[in-house]
């Protein structure tokens, strides 16, 4: 019983300094957290970036780029709806989003879609979507927004969102 809570306080630990190094330490309120966990190892790497996207034109993608750098195999699993994307105001400092992928209400998700088995120094990306003006939609105003990516582990259970500051992008 001391081994098992040993473990979970080191996971939670690594978990908890591993969401510190690897984000930016955002003071920006959450918008609307992901719909389904992401389980994955603290020996996989975790870094934002946002990929410009030709088609549809004025695209971008938000990805979470995870990286194996241990010496093991490891496995990660994920839905389709594990990473939160949240939209807010270049200057923004604090507040909610000015807008978030939010699902409606009459859609669904599947909690682990992809298990993934990642080699020792192999990486992937968990993409959050693509996104342009026409999935946004006019709500916004044309201008410069930051983008802040989340994710929840799944353990532990409830376990707090890792945010990540993933860059700005510009609409039109």
């Amino acid at each position: 019983m001391t081994l098992r809570i040993g473990l979970f306080v080191a996971v939670g630990l690594s978990l908890f300094i591993q969401g510190c190094g690897d984000s930016t330490g955002t003071t920006l309120l959450p918008g609307t957290p992901p719909v389904t966990t992401v389980a994955f190892s603290v020996n996989l790497h975790l870094s934002p970036r946002i990929d410009l996207v030709s088609e549809p034109p004025s695209s971008w993608s938000p990805v979470i780029h995870f990286t194996n750098d241990g010496a093991t195999t490891l496995t990660a699993a994920y839905g389709g709806c594990s990473v939160a994307v949240w939209l807010y105001h270049a200057d923004a400092h604090s507040g909610i989003p000015a807008w978030d992928n939010r699902m409606p209400a009459n859609n669904g998700c599947f909690s682990t879609g992809y298990i993934l088995v990642v080699p020792p120094g192999s990486e992937f990306d968990l993409n959050g979507g693509t996104y342009n003006r026409a999935v946004i939609g006019d709500s916004l105003p044309s201008g410069e927004y930051k983008v802040v990516l989340a994710i929840r582990p799944d353990t532990p259970p409830n376990a707090a969102l890792i945010t990540f500051q993933a860059g700005k992008i510009s609409l039109p």
